[in-house]
């Protein structure tokens, strides 16, 4: 009944995909984030309202490249200009859109506990595969450890990190088993010891591009954003192949 009423809540062109298809665990998405990343801007009609059509368009045409792996970011996806309401919305649309190409990583934003573990229910309910977690500003490593146990204990998600943590709280956030993944996007200081020490044990995937890959592939790195997955992905998959 639930899912069904996210069906109508969308004006009846999304249907309940979690009935349609089995989760996948945490260990399977982590090794599924293989290649090049579609992350989907937030695409707008002329009335200033999303574009689902648009961003359907957009995956179908990243998909038929050979693009498997498609994400939802804070940034890329502009939550600073959404409502909680429209960040649902969007979260269906990708989800809906994603369905039997690939994997779906919804994403929140920088919030707090509360509306994080209601965005990680729902994004589970409506089939989403992972969930990237970007870190609230201001808390103490005690805070974002507890922030994160909330998250995981409230959905059976594989779990990105999406913030600069120390390698301290970092080696205590890893003992959450779901958390299996981590964007990169910082410098080099930072990224190699991260490597060095939890490489293993994270699959950390460049959020900076096909060049950001390149300086992190001889680490092991297996996935990035692709600079041209939303209008030329050919060249993103030509660059991931060769």
């Amino acid at each position: 009944a639930v899912l069904s009423a996210v069906a109508v809540a969308a004006g009846g062109k999304l249907t309940p995909l979690r009935a349609e298809k089995s989760p996948i665990s945490p260990a399977e998405f982590k090794q599924l984030l293989n290649g090049p990343i579609l992350s989907i801007p937030t695409v707008y009609t002329s009335e200033r309202k999303l574009d689902g059509d648009g961003m359907r368009k957009m995956v179908e045409l990243a998909w038929k490249a050979g693009v498997k792996v498609y994400s939802l970011t804070a940034g890329n996806s502009q939550y600073d200009r959404l409502t909680y309401e429209e960040i649902k919305e969007l979260t269906r649309i990708a989800v809906e859109a994603a369905a039997g190409k690939g994997i779906l990583i919804a994403a929140t934003g920088a919030w707090w506990t509360g509306q994080a573990v209601d965005y990680a229910r729902f994004a589970e309910s409506i089939g989403a595969d992972a969930l990237q977690i970007t870190l609230p500003a201001g808390a103490g490593d005690d805070q974002l450890l507890a922030h994160l146990q909330a998250i995981a204990s409230s959905a059976r998600l594989g779990l990105v990190l999406h913030g600069q943590p120390s390698l301290r709280l970092l080696e205590r956030l890893l003992a959450i088993e779901s958390l299996v993944a981590l964007k990169e996007e910082y410098a080099v200081e930072y990224t190699v010891p991260v490597y060095q020490r939890f490489g293993d044990r994270l699959n950390i995937f460049a959020g900076g591009g096909e060049a950001r890959f390149l300086m992190y592939q001889p680490y092991g790195m297996r996935a990035f954003y692709s600079t041209f997955a939303t209008f030329a992905p050919q060249i993103g998959i030509r660059f991931w192949n060769a």
